[in-house]
């Protein structure tokens, strides 16, 4: 696959100095909620697809987060699914749901409520068997 978004990729010039940015990318796609996602299927099934999305989360950052979780912070998800359209708005956006709870879980971000998180979402095609998210976090004051 091609096109992942990297820390230089981003509008507005490089980050300040001092601070953190990242990027991650990690195979396979969350659910959708949709007739055949994992939204709608009973809990023990949702709980199991939460959990293995925050270890998945956890092992793509690694070593790669920041001294402390950070307070405030701008993170970029981006779907990249074989699709012929990008999915609704809000399904994409609960879709990332476990993964914004495996930032938190791995120390990159404090909480992901909106006083300490600025989201992004988009969905970009890519060709099918290449699924696959790519998230980008940057520390803002």
């Amino acid at each position: 696959m091609t096109g992942g978004l990297i820390s230089g990729d981003r509008a507005g010039g490089p980050a300040r100095c001092g601070s953190f940015v990242q990027s991650y990318v990690i195979e396979g796609l969350p659910p959708l909620n949709t007739a055949g996602g994992v939204g709608r299927a009973h809990w023990s099934v949702q709980r199991r697809s939460t959990k293995d999305w925050h270890w998945k989360v956890k092992a793509a950052v690694g070593t790669k987060r920041p001294e402390k979780p950070l307070q405030r912070a701008r993170v970029s998800f981006v779907r990249f699914s074989a699709a012929n359209r990008a999915p609704d708005d809000d399904n994409l956006r609960q879709s990332f749901k476990a993964v914004r709870d495996g930032l938190v879980h791995a120390g990159v971000i404090e909480d992901d409520s909106s006083a300490h998180l600025v989201a992004e979402y988009a969905w970009k095609p890519c060709k099918r068997g290449h699924g696959c998210i790519s998230i980008y976090v940057e520390e803002i004051a």
